[in-house]
């Protein structure tokens, strides 16, 4: 497998900031890019909608009718997850040359830290999960991976779990990557992703 931390794309017929995905796996016949969230999600937010850069180019939204209709009001629609990045990591997904040339299975995995007993926390599931039914609708692949909110920053759990059945390699390891080290991220027996051994770090 070949990983990539912070992976620019170009969202073709965009100029500006691209997108940056916090890791990139390319395995033989499948791209899995990674978007991790830690405390993000419930942090204080006013998330924006897309600029009309994006809304006013119809090419780039070429298979993603209900993604697009998503993001013509995105205005106060989420109060904790960041929409209009991911469809953005989307768009840098379906576009850019580097990975859509491939031709290989894409899939958006959306890392992120549960909260038991918090309210903000079953509201964050919420949102991920009627997000991935948008992008499911227009035949993009999102996975979402939970993890379990731990106490202990230097211990490790099993509790985290996968919803998607996947194809590749076992085994991949992504270590020490800003602040929050991930470890194993794999295909179990059954065929669904699993992050285990999750060590949280404080960045320095």
């Amino acid at each position: 497998a070949i990983i990539t931390f912070e992976e620019e794309l170009q969202i073709k017929g965009i100029n500006g900031a691209t997108p940056n995905l916090d890791v990139i796996i390319e395995l033989e016949d499948e791209i899995i890019a990674i978007e991790s969230k830690f405390a993000e999600p419930y942090r204080s937010h006013t998330y924006k909608n897309l600029s009309t850069k994006y809304l006013t180019n119809n090419k780039l939204w070429e298979g993603l009718n209900k993604t697009q209709e998503l993001a013509k009001k995105l205005e106060n629609k989420y109060s904790h997850l960041d929409a209009a990045q991911l469809i953005k990591h989307i768009l840098g997904l379906k576009t850019d040359d580097k990975i859509s040339n491939k031709n290989k299975k894409i899939t958006l995995l959306y890392l992120w830290y549960n909260v038991p007993n918090s309210e903000e926390a079953k509201e964050h599931q919420e949102e991920i999960e009627a997000f991935a039914t948008i992008a499911k609708a227009d035949g993009f692949e999102f996975a979402l991976v939970e993890k379990v909110y731990s106490s202990d920053v230097s211990g490790s759990d099993n509790s985290t779990s996968g919803n998607e059945t996947v194809s590749g390699n076992t085994g991949l390891s992504v270590d020490n990557y800003n602040g929050v080290m991930w470890e194993e991220i794999a295909v179990n027996a059954d065929g669904k992703y699993v992050v285990e051994r999750i060590n949280c770090k404080p960045d320095p």
